[in-house]
This record gives C-alpha cells, structure tokens and sequence, in this order.
C-alpha cells in the first residue's frame, strides 16, 4: 500500500465517521426539537364580581412552547358527550340552555370553540364561553354551578409532530392518546 492508498482510506475513514456523527447530530436535534415543542393546554375558569352580578369565564390555554393541533373538543354532562339539536345557534349556547335551562337567569356574553385542524399557539388563549349571571354574588355562583351536576369540556389536540394529548376539565389533567 503506498502513502497516497493510506492517505485516501484515512479520508475516507474519517468522512464516513462525520457522516455518522451527523446523521446522529440531526437525529439529537430533531427529537429535543420534539420535546420542546410541546404543546400543554390548561383549563381555566375565570370569575369577575361586578356590581351588578358575576361574570364566568371559561379559558383555554397553551402554557407550552408550541401549537395544540385540536383534533376533537365537545361538552359533556354526567360523562355522556353532549350533541346539539340541529337547530342549535351553537354548541355552548344550546349546552346552557340544556343544563341551567330556565330555572337561572344568565346572559351568554360570548361563545366560541376553536375549530378542528385549527391550532392554538403558543401562549395563546381562546375564550370558549362568558356568562353573565345578573343579581348574583360569587357564592350564589358557585351554587348555580353545582346544580349544574358533572359538566365537563374535553380537548384532543396534536403537537406539530402527530403525538395526541387530551385534556379534560374533569381534573385527570393531561393524558397522552395512545397511537392509531
């Protein structure tokens, strides 16, 4: 073997171990790419005493440092998954009128639900509904609330790489959604 063979299998050598070593480089980067893009929706609920009556707001927000992807959101009571009427104005208005009906006077400030394949950034905050209850305190809210029964609002949402996340308001707080 002559110096110029040595000299070509040594380059060739270290060639292929820079190939490896990036290959692994893009494959370490890809993944904590994976892990800090994490999307991580709270529940919030929040109340604001006025002079005239009580405002309830309930708030989704991503506290992670990526997109939530939502996949499927719906209303449920007493663990069964609401379906609106089809002449409904809208999913949060007919699930009021279904729990509180007209046994308690309330006004539907806004309502909104983020859209499937629509996606909630990063620190964003979408506002799914605010009730207006006039002539009641806090307290009496709270009570509204509990004859309400078991309401609940539940989100499936992906990252920007396909892994699913739920969240439920039931308090089992975020749940990974096994693959398909």
């Amino acid at each position: 073997m002559t110096t110029s063979d040595i000299i070509a299998t040594c380059s060739l050598l270290v060639a292929v171990l820079a190939f490896v070593a990036t290959f692994f480089q893009l494959r370490a980067t890809h993944q904590h790419n994976k892990l800090s893009l994490r999307p991580h929706l709270d529940w919030h609920i929040e109340r604001r005493a006025q002079n005239d009556g009580t405002t309830i707001a309930y708030v989704l927000h991503n506290n992670g440092l990526g997109p939530a992807v939502i996949k499927d959101r719906y209303f449920s009571r007493g663990g069964v998954r609401f379906h609106p009427p089809a002449d409904a104005s809208g999913l949060l208005a007919a699930f009021i009128d279904t729990v509180l009906g007209t046994k308690i006077h309330y006004r539907l400030n806004s309502q909104g639900l983020p859209g499937v394949d629509s996606a909630i950034p990063s620190q964003g905050r979408f506002v799914i509904g605010e009730l207006f209850f006039p002539s009641q305190s806090t307290d009496q809210v709270a009570v509204i609330e509990e004859l309400a029964g078991e309401v609940h609002f539940d989100v499936t949402y992906e990252s920007m790489y396909g892994k699913s996340y739920h969240l439920s308001s039931a308090g089992r707080g975020i749940t990974s959604v096994p693959a398909i």
